[in-house]
């Protein structure tokens, strides 16, 4: 669903039941949905989703209070379709889900590759060219003077030393022979760093993610800087996809409690986007742990362990203790009798 957005700008969810009731969750593409939204509250009011096959074209229409399928004959894309059924809505709300790449409340949805892509062009065009001068000018070329041409089969002047001879000889004492320099191919180069950076700059890519100038973080500190203004950029699609998916999550329990979507709570957190090694996430929680600010629990849960995980740590140390103190609770059982 991310791919999608990013790339084209737009991606759909849909929430529906299964066969045993259970909720069955789908990724679209905008290629097949698309949603009508209120002009005043932005929700979604009606959506559709329509693909192609072999004996039709189908279409689905969701709304609040129900859901009907369409059908048409194939290839014909808005004409002549018919009703084929009609299923009741018992979400009371359109369940299908808008994962939308913007920035802005009014603005098209946008791709991720759309400031990128001229500079890509360019980019793909310089190293065209680098090609073209290294196959034409790249290498030495030699030359001659005084040199007797010799005559093909038709009777043409053709150079007596083909490009794969590595010796020459000729019985003229006044010939010479020489080689022109290679082309110089630094200058590509220089154009190769300058689109970089600026695709860098645009997408907020570190220069070594790219392999630009070689250079790679000193430290883990460098690291982080480098990667700061890709991590906001995550950031920020996660504040804007975070709404989507707590919707999506709303019809997940609906489906399966019956109860209202908006009437449930539902809340998404993310793993941070941030470069953070394992000894640096150690460091701070032990640091939070030895402040009193964490509990011994939550400590390791924010190591990254599971609740199941969590739990065999805490009776692997009750374990211990028990070892450590000596104590023989069959003796101390049998003593008791």
């Amino acid at each position: 669903a991310h791919r999608e957005a990013l790339l084209l700008g737009d991606s759909y969810v849909i929430v529906w039941a299964d066969k045993q009731g259970r909720p069955l969750v789908t990724v679209e593409s905008p290629s097949q949905v698309a949603v009508q939204r209120d002009p005043a509250t932005r929700d979604v009011i009606r959506a559709v989703k329509r693909w192609e096959a072999s004996d039709a074209t189908y279409a689905v229409l969701y709304e609040p209070d129900r859901i009907t399928k369409w059908k048409t004959q194939p290839g014909t894309i808005v004409a002549g379709f018919s009703l084929v059924e009609t299923l009741p809505n018992p979400l009371g709300v359109v369940p299908v889900v808008p994962l939308r790449n913007s920035d802005r409340l009014m603005g098209p949805a946008m791709s991720e590759i759309d400031d990128i892509a001229p500079l890509v062009d360019a980019l793909n065009k310089t190293l065209a060219d680098m090609l073209v001068s290294s196959e034409y000018a790249g290498r030495p070329r030699r030359w001659g003077t005084g040199i007797e041409l010799v005559e093909d089969e038709e009777g043409e002047a053709v150079n007596p030393y083909p490009e794969q001879n590595r010796m020459m000889l000729n019985e003229n004492p006044d010939a010479k022979f020489g080689a022109l320099p290679a082309a110089d191919l630094g200058g590509y180069e220089a154009s190769v760093r300058v689109l970089q950076a600026q695709i860098c700059a645009v997408s907020g890519l570190p220069p070594h993610y790219l392999g630009a100038h070689g250079d790679q973080p000193a430290s883990a500190d460098a690291l982080r800087a480098a990667e700061a203004s890709l991590v906001a950029k995550a950031e920020a699609r996660q504040a804007v996809f975070g709404r989507a998916w707590e919707q999506v999550a709303r019809l997940m329990v609906a489906v399966r409690t019956g109860l209202a979507p908006a009437s449930i709570f539902a809340v998404v957190q993310w793993a941070d986007p941030a470069t953070r090694s394992v000894a640096q996430e150690a460091d701070a929680v032990v640091k939070l742990y030895s402040a009193g600010l964490l509990p011994a629990t939550y400590a390791l849960k924010k190591l990254g362990y599971s609740d199941d995980e969590v739990g065999e740590i805490r009776a692997a140390r009750r374990a211990e203790t028990l070892d450590g103190s000596g104590a023989n609770l069959d003796s101390l059982l049998g003593g008791a009798r």
